[in-house]
């Protein structure tokens, strides 16, 4: 939740292009980009590009813009993002709404993040 700009590593960028229909793959659009990201670590990168991805959140049909840094990360969905789909973050119940919608169960990682499920 605190990520400024969203980022994903090339990686999930790649897998989750691989997994969309021909049709989704055309609706991708890529743009330049050279903002830079710095993690816990202080390691800092720049993102070279910037997609737009078709996606379902929560039963909502969407799309998202992502800077794709050369970086194995997952998608790190931004405060601006998660505020334009008007999420609702519950903690303790590991779950999330949008836009007042069901709740969706969140599941946690090896690393102890909890992850949104965003599909096609």
């Amino acid at each position: 939740t605190g990520c400024v700009t969203t980022v994903c590593g090339n990686p999930w960028a790649d897998t989750f292009i691989d997994s969309l229909s021909p049709e989704l793959r055309s609706q991708i659009e890529v743009q330049p980009s050279n903002q830079t990201f710095t993690f816990g670590d202080g390691t800092t990168y720049t993102s070279k590009r910037k997609i737009k991805l078709p996606c379902w959140l929560g039963g909502l049909r969407g799309e998202f813009y992502t800077d794709v840094i050369d970086c194995n990360i997952p998608l790190l969905l931004s405060r601006k993002s998660l505020k334009a789909i008007d999420a609702v973050l519950h903690f303790k119940k590991e779950e999330m709404t949008i836009q007042g919608g069901e709740p969706i169960k969140l599941s946690i990682t090896k690393s102890g993040h909890l992850a949104l499920p965003i599909s096609l």
